[in-house]
């Protein structure tokens, strides 16, 4: 028996990215252009992105949901966190010049 995985990257729950500290690894928060740690209470420069990819496998007898992070998910999808996030970036601006104002 293989195992198949097909990944939509149209439904929106697929595409979870979080602008991170490189200290701890959790969320920043952007204030107008300034991105701050509440963690290490430090002004963040450049956050990094984290990407969480929620998947749902199925076969025969079943189902089971998993959450992949940033280091399962690039062996997964064979490519950086950081290129995902530069094409969910290009993809949302193609959209927008597309979209009337």
């Amino acid at each position: 028996m293989a195992t198949k995985i097909y990944v939509n990257l149209d439904v929106p729950e697929i595409l979870n990215f979080k602008e991170s500290c490189d200290n701890y690894k959790k969320k920043v928060i952007n204030d107008n252009s300034n991105y701050w740690c509440k963690t290490c209470n430090f002004k963040i420069s450049i956050p990094t992105p984290r990407y969480c990819l929620r998947q749902k496998i199925e076969d025969d007898t079943g189902y089971i949901n998993i959450v992949a992070f940033d280091n399962e998910t690039e062996i997964l999808a064979k490519t950086t966190v950081k290129v995902f996030y530069e094409l969910y970036n290009k993809d949302n601006d193609d959209r927008n010049e597309g979209s009337p104002t």
